[in-house]
């Protein structure tokens, strides 16, 4: 029992000053994009979420998931897409700060008859939600 006040002692600094810095933690986490991806190995529109992994010059490299579809289930997928339209700071209107248009092409990883192979195709995404 004395080692686990001990311990609590010493955690409780770290725990406060942790609580002090959470709005920094909070603005450095990605912002999650939503989208869609057309796949062009079984023609089929799949549902698409992707974090942003990095920025270059309007260039975006994202990461993340593309839903379920019929014949290729889920897919881990990396997207490379171009920023062509972004209203945040260009309407008064507060929710349509998230709406962004990035066409891109996306390759990833999914079920395809049973075994994981590669799928690939075009995409484009359409929310950007930042916490």
């Amino acid at each position: 029992m004395r080692k686990l006040l001990i311990i609590l002692a010493l955690l409780i600094p770290s725990v406060a000053k942790a609580e002090t810095s959470i709005i920094d933690l909070i603005s450095r986490v990605p912002s999650l994009n939503q989208g869609v991806a057309f796949s062009l190995a079984d023609s089929n529109i799949n549902y698409l979420s992707t974090v942003d992994v990095a920025k270059y010059k309007g260039f975006n490299l994202e990461a993340g998931y593309a839903g379920v579809a019929k014949n290729t289930g889920d897919k881990l997928v990396a997207v490379l897409s171009y920023d062509l339209l972004n209203l945040k700071g260009k309407t008064t209107f507060p929710i349509l700060d998230i709406v962004e248009f990035r066409p891109g092409l996306w390759a990833g990883v999914g079920r395809i008859g049973g075994s994981n192979e590669f799928d690939w195709g075009i995409s484009a995404t359409v929310l950007s939600l930042r916490f």
